[in-house]
Parts: structure tokens; C-alpha cells; sequence
């Protein structure tokens, strides 16, 4: 009995060192103008301070191999270990960067946001969201105020979310995708700050607000 006691502890410690996960949770502009500064917001879990967060802007092909990497940004080392812990960086895109409209090809970017063992021991865990580059002058920078200052609570939600900052309700486009980017929610308008979420099952979603061109996005738990 003491022997069986003994295995399930050592079993359950193992399965505990081992739970290493990481997801971008929001971005400060998507998309962004070449030579502005982007903000990406992560939540992680970990089990050594000395960890490191990388975060890559990439160019790939259409097939998704690598064609160039454009900007890069690093929190080395995160400093703290536990479940669920947040921190960001913030990288800038060049001045010279090729805006998505004018890729050729079926090229596009994403982002590489990856949780990485000390001293660049290995990969751990990682996100890859798309992402949008727009040439300078292009887009508002009203629209961009207005959505850096929208926050969504609460989160995690059980029936309901609502939009905290958002004050361009007829203009405001918004979509709820599922973990494999499947869209299962989807407004033009909203008529108030609301977003009912009874329809979703429990899980993991990605909340994307849409301004003209311009969006934001969330990551949104439904429990």
C-alpha cells in the first residue's frame, strides 16, 4: 500500500513538473504600421524563473516554411515560476517592412511567441498568431486609441462578457473563434457592451474587435 502511495505521488509530481504552456492573450495593435512598437501580452505557466519568453515577427511562405524573420524581442529570464502568471515585450517593426497588401505570392506574417527552458535549453510550449503589417499613414490613430482602450470582463466568464472602453458601438465588428480558429461567433454591430456567451461550450476562445481595418485581440475563457 505504502509502495502504491509512494508511485502515485511520484507520478502526479512528474505530471505537475511537466505542465508547461504559454498563449498570447492580446496584442496592443493588429494590425500595425511599419516602425510602430507592438505590445504582446502572454500568460504562461512554468516551473523555472529562469525561463525564457522569445517573440519573433516572421515572414513565411504560403506553404508556412520560414522566409525571414523581421523583428525580435526576449524576456530572459521571466523571473518568476507558477501557474497562469502574465507578462508582455514589445518589439518594433522596421521601417522597411513590406505591408501585408503588397506581399506577393500568398506570403503572410505571424507571430512566433515561445516559451523556451534556461540558457535556451529547449522549446516548452508556444503561440502562433497571425499577424498584419500596414504601411505608415494608414491606419487611424482614433481607431487605434479606441481600441487600446477596450478591455473585456470578466474573464473567465460563465453566461456573458462585457467590453469595458468601447464607445464605437455601429462601427464595431466582432468574432469569437474557437482553439482551431473556427469562427463561432460573428456580429456587425452590437447594440450594447455585452456578448452573450451561452452558446459557447466550455473552453478556450479568441475574441477579435474590429475597427474599420483595424482590430484587437483577446484570449477569453468560457468556463
Amino acid at each position: 500500500m505504502k509502495t502504491k502511495l509512494l508511485l502515485t505521488l511520484s507520478l502526479l509530481i512528474t505530471i505537475v513538473s511537466f505542465s508547461q504552456s504559454l498563449s498570447v492573450t492580446s496584442l496592443s495593435a493588429n494590425p500595425a504600421e511599419v516602425n510602430s512598437e507592438v505590445t504582446v501580452n502572454f500568460q504562461y505557466s512554468n516551473n523555472n524563473p529562469n525561463d525564457i519568453v522569445y517573440v519573433g515577427l516572421e515572414l513565411l511562405n504560403s506553404d508556412g516554411s520560414w522566409a525571414a524573420t523581421i523583428a525580435e524581442a526576449f524576456v530572459n529570464p521571466l523571473g518568476n515560476s507558477g501557474t497562469d502568471l502574465t507578462a508582455n515585450t514589445s518589439f518594433t517593426i522596421p521601417a522597411n517592412t513590406v505591408a501585408t497588401a503588397d506581399l506577393t505570392n500568398g506570403q503572410y506574417y505571424r507571430l512566433k511567441v515561445e516559451l523556451n527552458a534556461e540558457n535556451w535549453g529547449g522549446w516548452l510550449a508556444g503561440d502562433y498568431p497571425n499577424f498584419e503589417v500596414a504601411a505608415a499613414g494608414t491606419l487611424s490613430l482614433e481607431n487605434l486609441e479606441i481600441l487600446n482602450n477596450i478591455s473585456v470582463y470578466p474573464n473567465p466568464a460563465n453566461n456573458f462578457i462585457q467590453l469595458k472602453g468601447l464607445l464605437d458601438l455601429k462601427n464595431t465588428k466582432i468574432e469569437i473563434l474557437d482553439i482551431l480558429g473556427k469562427k463561432v461567433y460573428n456580429a456587425h454591430s452590437i447594440k450594447n457592451k455585452k456578448i452573450s456567451l451561452n452558446s459557447l461550450k466550455s473552453g478556450i476562445y479568441i475574441l477579435n474587435i474590429m475597427i474599420n481595418k483595424q482590430s484587437k485581440s483577446f484570449k477569453i475563457i468560457k468556463n
